[in-house]
C-alpha cells in the first residue's frame, strides 16, 4: 500500500489488482484497474502522479493515474527476474529496485541505473526491507547488516560521449558478412557491437532497434552486446544502436548503419516483372473468353426472338383456324412436336405437371396448346401427355427387374389405380398381364 500528496490511498494485490479507495470524508467510489497476470509484491508513488510497482516474477511496472495505464519498465531497468521486495522514490524522482540479492537506483528520465553491491560482490539481502525518511535518505537492511544511501542526482548528470561500433555480423552458418550485406538465404542473424571500452565493458549496456523489425528499442542486460534476429525481409535495413557510457547514463549519439538482406530470385525485379506479365495474360484470356461467351449469348438471342416471332406468327395462325401449306410452317410443326415430346419427358417423374404446367413451358395459352396439339397427334393435351408416358411405362416394363410400383413412381403416378387404369385403356391389359405377354413373346 502507499499514499499519494492528494490522501488517496492506493493498494496492490497479487491478483494483478489496483485499487484507489477513497479520500477520509469524502463520497468519492473506489476505483478498481486490473494488470492481468501480474502478481504485484510492492508499490509505491512518485511525485509526477504515478504508482510504480514491482512483481514476484521481477517485473518493474508504473500506472498512470490519471488513465490507469499500465506499462513495463523491467528492460530499461534491466531486471533480472529476481522477486522485488520493496520500491522507494526519492527526492529526485529516482527509483530504488530491492530484490534479494541487489539494489539499483533507477532514473526513469533517462533509463540510467547504478547497482549497489558490496566490495566483495553481491550482498545477500534476503527479506530485505527498504525505507525512506526525508526523501534525501534511503535505508537499506539484510541479513548482512544496514546500511544508508544518500539520494543524489548522479544519474541526472550530462551523459558521456561513447563512440558504439559494429564489430561483427554473423550469418546462422557461421559466415561473416561484410558491409552488412546478408545473402538471400540468411538466417539466425547476428549483430555485434562495442564502444571497445575493455575497463567497463561488463558494466555498459546497449540498446537496439531495426527498422521494419523492431517497434521499440530492445534494452540488452549489461556485459551482452549481440542483436539476435531469425530472419529479415528482403532490401535495406536500418539498424541503431546505442550504449551507456562509464557514469551509467545513455549517451546521445545513436550509431545507424545498414544491413541488407540480398533478395531470393522470387523476389527479384524480373520476378516480379514476370508475375505482373501472367496475371495480365490470364486477364486477357478471361476477357476474351468473357467476349467470346456474349457473343455467343447474343447470337443465340437473336436466334430465338427470330423463331419466337415466326412460332407467335404460327400461333396466331393456328388461333384463326388457317390452313398454312408453307414450307417453313410444316418445319415449325415437326420442331413444335419435337418440342412437346421433350418437355413431357424431361417431367415424366413430376407428379404437378399438368395441361397449365404443359403450356406454360410450351410458352403459350392453353386453349392455343390444345388445338395446335389436337392438330398435330388427334390427340388432347392430357391424352398427348398420357400417352408418352403409357409408351415409357412399356419401355420400363420390358426390364425385368423394375417393380410396377417402381414404374408407377417414375412416371409421376401417385395412386397405383389410377396408373393401373391409364395403361390398361392403353395397351388393353394391365401391367402385369401386359409384362407376361410381351415375356412369351
Amino acid at each position: 500500500m502507499c499514499m499519494m500528496s492528494d490522501g488517496t490511498l492506493w493498494a496492490a494485490s497479487d491478483k494483478g489488482k489496483v485499487y484507489a479507495l477513497k479520500k477520509a470524508g469524502t463520497s468519492e467510489v473506489p476505483k478498481l484497474y486490473t494488470a492481468e497476470g501480474k502478481r504485484f509484491s510492492s508499490m509505491t508513488p512518485s511525485t509526477d502522479g504515478q504508482i510504480w510497482m514491482g512483481t514476484d516474477d521481477g517485473e518493474l511496472m508504473v500506472m498512470k493515474t490519471s488513465s490507469g495505464e499500465f506499462s513495463d519498465l523491467s528492460q530499461q531497468c534491466d531486471m533480472n527476474g529476481d522477486m522485488i521486495v520493496d520500491i522507494v522514490c526519492d527526492e529526485y524522482n529516482h527509483l530504488w529496485v530491492v530484490t534479494d540479492h541487489q539494489v539499483k537506483e533507477f532514473n526513469p528520465a533517462n533509463g540510467s541505473y547504478r547497482v549497489i553491491k558490496s566490495s566483495g560482490g553481491s550482498w545477500p539481502m534476503e527479506r530485505f526491507c527498504a525505507g525512506e525518511t526525508d526523501g534525501k535518505r534511503i535505508y537499506l537492511a539484510g541479513n548482512g547488516g544496514l546500511t544508508c544511501q544518500t539520494a543524489s542526482h548522479d544519474l541526472e548528470s550530462i551523459p558521456q560521449k561513447s563512440t558504439t561500433h559494429i564489430t561483427f555480423i554473423y550469418n546462422g552458418d557461421g559466415s561473416l558478412c561484410a558491409d552488412g550485406i546478408l545473402p538471400a538465404s540468411a538466417s539466425n542473424i547476428q549483430i555485434q557491437f562495442s564502444t571497445l571500452d575493455i575497463l567497463d565493458c561488463k558494466y555498459t549496456r546497449y540498446a537496439y532497434k531495426m527498422e521494419d523489425v523492431d517497434n521499440d528499442w530492445v534494452y540488452l542486460p549489461a556485459g551482452q552486446n549481440t542483436a539476435f534476429y531469425n530472419s529479415l525481409p528482403k532490401g535495406d535495413h536500418r539498424f541503431w544502436v546505442k550504449a551507456t557510457g562509464e557514469n551509467g547514463l545513455w549517451c546521445t549519439e545513436v550509431l545507424e548503419t545498414v544491413i541488407t538482406r540480398q533478395p531470393h530470385w522470387w523476389e527479384t525485379w524480373w520476378a516480379y516483372t514476370l508475375y505482373m506479365l501472367l496475371i495480365c495474360a490470364a486477364v486477357c484470356r478471361i476477357v476474351i473468353m468473357y467476349k467470346k461467351y456474349v457473343n455467343r449469348r447474343t447470337t443465340e438471342l437473336l436466334f430465338d426472338s427470330k423463331e419466337l416471332i415466326r412460332m407467335k406468327e404460327y400461333a396466331e395462325s393456328a388461333d384463326k383456324g388457317e390452313s398454312v401449306d408453307d414450307e417453313e410452317y410444316i418445319q415449325l410443326d415437326r420442331m413444335l412436336k419435337d418440342k412437346a415430346c421433350q418437355i413431357v419427358v424431361s417431367n415424366l417423374s413430376n407428379s404437378d405437371f399438368d395441361v397449365n404446367a404443359f403450356a406454360a413451358e410450351m410458352h403459350m395459352s392453353r386453349s392455343t396448346l390444345n388445338r395446335k396439339i389436337k392438330a398435330l397427334t388427334g390427340k388432347t393435351s392430357l391424352e398427348f401427355i398420357k400417352g408418352i408416358k403409357m409408351e415409357q411405362a412399356g419401355k420400363m416394363l420390358l426390364n425385368k427387374t423394375a417393380s410396377v410400383q417402381e414404374v408407377m413412381t417414375l412416371l409421376g403416378y401417385n395412386d397405383s389405380k389410377n396408373f393401373a387404369n391409364t395403361f390398361k385403356k392403353t395397351f388393353g391389359m394391365s401391367p402385369m398381364e401386359w409384362r407376361r405377354s410381351q415375356m412369351e413373346q
